[in-house]
């Protein structure tokens, strides 16, 4: 098809389909992650963002512009759950693996090593 308007319903046309294609994996990756952490329920986004720029006129005095798509994704923060550590003399943090809520915890392991 020659020219067109431009519109939603002819995205894949546009620029061979690259927006419709980034749009796609931007959708694709936002539910991958809702399957990845399915407890996290905020809100995952998907912005499709249009820029067009005008040139200078030409001699007809017809507009001419450069059309962008920029598609972007917002997911939500990776955090953990906290884990108590303390402070040593030497400016580390030391925490037990054994026991997150407990940074002097010790193995009996740990215990025959001090």
């Amino acid at each position: 098809m020659g020219l067109q308007d431009l519109s939603l319903e002819n995205l894949p046309a546009f620029a061979d389909g690259a927006a419709q294609a980034a749009w796609a994996a931007a959708l694709e990756a936002i539910v991958s992650d809702c399957i990845d952490r399915p407890g996290n329920d905020k809100a995952r986004e998907v912005v499709m963002t249009t820029y067009v720029t005008p040139r200078p006129p030409d001699a007809g005095g017809g507009l001419f512009a450069d059309v962008e798509f920029k598609i972007t994704t917002r997911t939500p923060p990776f955090k953990t759950f906290p884990v108590m550590a303390r402070a040593t003399h030497s400016n580390q943090l030391m925490f037990s693996e054994m026991s997150p809520d407990h940074p002097d915890q010790m193995t009996i392991d740990d215990a025959a090593t001090r």
